[in-house]
């Protein structure tokens, strides 16, 4: 199965819904399931996401200021877990793209 691939500016807040979708031998729905989330990025940094179920299908993933993240090819999934039993999201790539003016930028930048 291929991976996906994504766009996303370096700097800016990631805020991503998501819908979950059952397989086989799983939960039919989210209710009780514990939900983390990771980038991992070129470097080998990992940055955890802020998981908040919305409803008992849907959740959103947050991370405040992704400035922190480098830039390149860097690599989602999604984990579950529920009474002991653990299942995966497949990898989704995020291609971050460099953000030259940091966020936020610096006191001493003069116009």
């Amino acid at each position: 199965m291929p991976c996906t691939q994504h766009d996303f500016k370096q700097g800016q807040t990631f805020s991503g819904v998501a819908t979950y979708t059952t397989e086989p031998g799983w939960p039919t729905n989210l209710t009780g399931v514990t939900i983390y989330s990771a980038l991992l990025d070129p470097r080998g940094k990992k940055h955890y996401f802020t998981v908040t179920l919305d409803t008992p299908t849907q959740f959103t993933m947050f991370y405040e200021n992704t400035q922190d993240w480098n830039p390149g090819t860097c690599y989602i999934d999604i984990q579950f877990s529920i009474g002991g039993t653990t299942f995966y999201s497949e990898t989704v790539r995020l291609n971050v793209i460099a953000n030259v003016t940091p966020n936020p930028v610096p006191d001493t930048v003069s116009n």
